[in-house]
């Protein structure tokens, strides 16, 4: 007698064909194709969550991510999404990287992880008018493994990658929103004006404003928590086409080597 699968097995299968779908449905960037750049680091979930791309004007789209998926996975399964909602989107040049191409000048595009407790996702473009960086919540202190919670905000411009981190230790306890963007805030505020960026606290969350003459390339946001708590997000607002680096690739590989040389306050 043939057993049946038990659920578990069920959601994995499922999960995997959509997977192998978004894989066959999406293509790989080109060289030539310029957009805003999302990356994504793996969740760590330990049941299925979902995430949620905003473009405005434009669509919500949620996507729901399993258990135990990887970056790559992850990646795959919104890809697929975003392209069924009908946007041009192609897989990046890393395994956990996608691009929503041809977007006009005004555009929000917005990442919300919500309870996937990832610890540092990423939305870069060739020109931005600003970004912004909420956590919008009371925050559980500690993570899905355990450990206490790290909260995640920066930016990214063709002069380096700054990212300041700070935990629920670091924070007495105190994981709401406006004492965490605070906090990070005061570690970023320093530095942000020698890379072209100026960083503003706006309560529960940092406003990021961009100089093209200073920024050097493509200019971006960074954000994330280990927290299930949802209410953390990183948000975009793209600029006019032209004002940062005229090939994509280059670029591409510009912020890949800046993701190496991290500079943490």
């Amino acid at each position: 007698m043939i057993k049946p699968m038990n659920k578990l097995a069920v959601v994995f299968v499922v999960a995997s064909l959509a997977v192998v779908s978004a894989q066959a449905d999406v293509p790989d960037c080109t060289k030539s194709d310029e957009g805003v750049t999302l990356t994504f680091s793996k969740p760590t979930n330990e049941k299925a969550r979902d995430v949620t791309v905003t473009v405005a004007p434009g669509d919500e789209v949620k996507v729901s991510i399993p258990p135990n998926t990887k970056a790559t996975e992850k990646r795959d399964l919104i890809a697929a999404a975003l392209d069924e909602k009908g946007y041009d989107v192609c897989k990046g040049p890393k395994g956990n990287q996608l691009k929503i191409l041809y977007l006009a000048e005004g555009t929000e595009v917005k990442f919300s992880p919500n309870q996937t407790g990832e610890a540092e996702d990423k939305i870069v473009a060739p020109a931005l008018v600003q970004g912004s960086v909420g956590f919008q919540n009371e925050f559980d202190p500690v993570a899905y493994d355990g450990d206490l919670a790290v909260f995640r905000a920066g930016f990214v411009t063709g002069a380096g990658k700054v990212v300041a981190q700070v935990s629920a230790e670091d924070l007495n306890f105190q994981t709401d929103g406006p004492h965490i963007a605070q906090l990070l805030w005061e570690q970023l505020v320093w530095q942000a004006p020698n890379y072209g960026v100026d960083v503003l606290y706006a309560g529960d969350r940092l406003d990021f404003f961009f100089d093209p003459e200073m920024t050097g390339g493509r200019m971006g946001i960074v954000f994330g928590t280990t927290s299930p708590t949802p209410g953390c997000s990183g948000a975009v607002v793209v600029g006019a086409a032209g004002s940062g680096l005229d090939n994509g690739a280059a670029s591409d590989a510009q912020i890949g080597a800046l993701d190496a040389q991290t500079i943490t306050p």
